[in-house]
């Protein structure tokens, strides 16, 4: 069933909302990122949080944990896995129309990156994206948000064989017009940290085979509170910043003629590091709820803790992602790979079930990654029939 005509509404004040949503024809409001607007947590330039790595998406935007033959995973989600004992450069431009089923157009997503390594211990990254909202409009009004940007630097260093460590800080820029008369906006220029950890470890075996484990952790946009509404410092939101714990269990097998077979399974779990949203608790009676008075890193400390429901509910908080690849080595020069995810989400806090479809070729230093996004059970979706494209290029030194 075709969808109908999508809304845009950005800082909707009648509606005490501060993050960045869509309403669909279900009537409902849906983040940018394509979560469902219940009890959610309430977070602000959710931008910085959707994965437009189209490896990454095809396996249900798993990229806090990556396969050695993926490594461009590592511009994403986890700085440390740029430094994995492999000297290469490695550039990749990835492009997708997000939340392509709304009629007044669809934003676009522009990611791209480089990493270079210095030695088989150092490595260094650098990481654009840009995302295109200017054709967004409110009924028959002028387009009133026009851009997100993005630009982050990454350092990784190896400290053994093993384990691998790394840090990237980022410059945001998220412009919007004024929507109303009375409302008073301007657009919001911060910065945030990036903090990870990989492990790798593998096991050989007397015909070639071999077994891989690997763990990633990262802690995702760490940084200060942020509002697009001037003078209100009541109205200071949080980042969208997050635990993530990933892991991938690998078998290698070599085969005839220089061809090899690689499959991997993958999860990873996630969960927001900001607090619950309890609307309408003001212990203080100062006219705004308790939980957006807190600092960044008081919301961190709380959002273990502080669920109406108890520890329940905050098992409810944390997503799950369950990623298949396979990848043929055909011989030294040519390589295909497909993959398949699934994402879960709690229909308490958010409700998003979807599934992922990818694919990829590598020939010589290119390659290309393909990747689709489709709905599954009840959950709902505003990333429906989304894809996304990849081009890249690496050097092995």
């Amino acid at each position: 069933m075709q969808c109908k005509l999508w809304v845009l509404a950005l800082l909707c004040t009648t509606l005490n909302l501060s993050a960045q949503f869509v309403q669909g024809p279900d009537g409902f409001f849906y983040n940018l990122d394509g979560r469902l607007g219940q009890n959610i947590n309430q977070i602000s330039v959710s931008f910085l949080d959707i994965e437009t790595n189209a490896a990454n998406v095809g396996i249900a935007n798993i990229s806090v944990v990556a396969p050695k033959q993926s490594q461009q995973n590592s511009f994403s989600q986890n700085p440390a896995l740029l430094a994995r004992g492999l000297a290469r450069w490695d550039a990749h431009l990835d492009f997708a129309p997000w939340l392509r089923n709304m009629e007044q157009g669809a934003p676009l997503l522009l990611d791209g990156g480089l990493v270079r390594t210095f030695g088989n211990r150092h490595a260094a990254g650098l990481r654009i994206r840009y995302f295109d909202l200017e054709g967004f409009q409110l009924g028959a009004t002028e387009p009133f948000l026009n851009y997100e940007f993005s630009i982050t630097g990454n350092y990784a260093y190896q400290i053994s064989q093993k384990i691998s460590l790394g840090v990237g800080l980022k410059y945001f820029d998220s412009a919007i017009q004024d929507i109303q008369p009375s409302a008073v906006l301007k657009p919001v220029r911060s910065i945030a940290l990036d903090l990870g950890f990989h492990y790798q470890t593998e096991k050989e075996f007397t015909d070639g085979s071999k077994l891989h484990w690997n763990l990633g952790l990262a802690i995702t946009n760490l940084g200060p509170k942020v509002s697009y509404v001037a003078h209100r410092a009541e109205r200071l939101e949080y980042l969208p910043t997050a635990l993530k714990a990933g892991t991938l269990f690998g078998w290698e097998k070599p085969l005839k003629n220089d061809r090899s077979l690689f499959l991997n399974v993958t999860y990873q779990a996630s969960k927001l590091l900001t607090p619950s949203t309890q609307p309408f608790i003001d212990d203080n009676n100062d006219g705004v709820e308790d939980y957006r008075q807190f600092t960044a890193l008081e919301g961190i400390l709380k959002s273990f803790g502080d669920a109406p429901g108890g520890s329940k509910e905050e098992w409810w908080e944390i997503t799950h992602r369950f990623g298949l690849e396979s990848w043929m080595h055909w011989d030294k020069k040519f390589s295909t790979a497909v993959r398949g995810g699934c994402y879960y989400q709690h229909p308490y806090k958010g409700g998003q079930e979807y599934g992922t479809l990818g694919l990829s070729t590598k020939y010589q230093n290119l390659f290309l990654d393909l990747a689709y996004i489709y709905s599954i059970g009840k959950g709902a979706t505003a990333l429906d029939g989304t894809w996304v494209a990849g081009l890249g290029y690496r050097k092995v030194l």
